[in-house]
């Protein structure tokens, strides 16, 4: 029986899966834990792993991004469809360098950020905001990232 177009990808990215469970334990014991995450893997692997996926894979996880615990179960939920992802494309020749340097770069200043809003709107609501000495006016949270934050900092 021939293989018609939708047979042939399956069978791809079966061939694809199975290098990459081979390839990397990390993948293979979070994709064995999360069936949801192998549907999406198959849905999604095709494209490049880019900073407007993140941050919409972060917004559209349903979960509140201003509560400190609920944005802890998003980040990792992110984190590991950003790492699948990117081991996948990775280990199968469908992502080069830049693509997973920018990806993890993206990754870790997408999720700085988010914490830094959350942590800062707690802090604000439990402190009031912090008042500069000198300039008397309101000062931001900085996060200060001294290495590993992707390679693209």
């Amino acid at each position: 029986m021939p293989l018609n177009i939708e047979n042939s990808s399956l069978v791809a990215f079966a061939d694809k899966l199975q290098k990459t469970l081979r390839g990397s334990r990390y993948a293979k014991r979070v994709l064995d834990a999360d069936s949801t995450l192998l549907h999406w893997l198959q849905a999604n692997y095709t494209t490049p792993c880019c900073r407007a996926e993140i941050q919409a894979l972060l917004h559209e996880s349903g979960f509140n991004l201003q509560d400190e615990v609920l944005l802890s179960r998003a980040v990792r939920r992110l984190r590991k469809q950003v790492m699948v992802k990117l081991i996948f494309r990775d280990l199968n020749g469908l992502a080069d360098l830049n693509e997973v340097m920018q990806a993890m770069t993206a990754l870790a200043e997408i999720v700085v950020r988010q914490a830094q809003s959350c942590l800062m709107a707690s802090l604000q609501q439990q402190f009031g905001s912090p008042i500069g000495a000198e300039t008397h006016t309101a000062q931001a949270l900085l996060v200060i990232g001294m290495g590993k934050l992707g390679g693209g900092e």
